[in-house]
């Protein structure tokens, strides 16, 4: 048994790690105008030049959401060892609940991927801004990180060194 458990959760990883690439390759396709087979290999591309930063972009979100479900999981535990006993009208928030962390789980996956996307065009960018002006290509975290919440047009960003 202990075995088929861990088949399952190496089966859940590898999905929730797929469908994580599969949203980094969505910028690729939908901003750069370009194909699924391309847009794969510059999304493996990008996952072998910075793949600390999407893995620690896929863990965050594992963990918000895990942090998010630990309700849920504790009342279903408690109802399934007859603890407590929940009215129809607690089922129907609770259903509600799931919905939205399910929901709040597929944008938070897709807006981390899209702004890994981002980072990493813009370093690409600034790559070949340094190659042209003889400096050094700068590391990653050399380059601003894109910010959801402000007013800038992270695609049409020209210089985007931290200074």
């Amino acid at each position: 048994t202990t075995s088929k458990i861990f088949f399952a959760m190496f089966s859940l990883f590898v999905l929730l790690f797929s469908r994580m690439i599969v949203f980094f390759a969505y910028p690729a396709i939908a901003w750069e105008n370009e194909g699924p087979i391309w847009a794969l290999k510059k999304c493996f591309s990008g996952l072998k030049q910075h793949t600390t930063e999407f893995i620690s972009g896929f863990i965050s979100v594992e963990v918000v959401v895990t942090i998010l479900s630990l309700p849920i999981a504790i009342v279903i535990f408690l109802v399934d060892n007859s603890v407590v006993e929940l009215s129809a009208k607690a089922w129907v928030l609770i259903i509600l609940y799931i919905l939205f962390v399910s929901s709040l789980y597929l944008y938070l996956q897709q807006m981390t991927a899209a702004i890994l996307y981002i980072w990493h065009m813009r370093w690409r960018m600034e790559c070949v801004y340094a190659r042209r002006d003889g400096l050094p290509e700068p590391k990653l975290t050399d380059v601003k990180m894109p910010d959801l919440l402000d007013n800038v047009q992270d695609l049409n960003i020209r210089r985007t060194r931290k200074v």
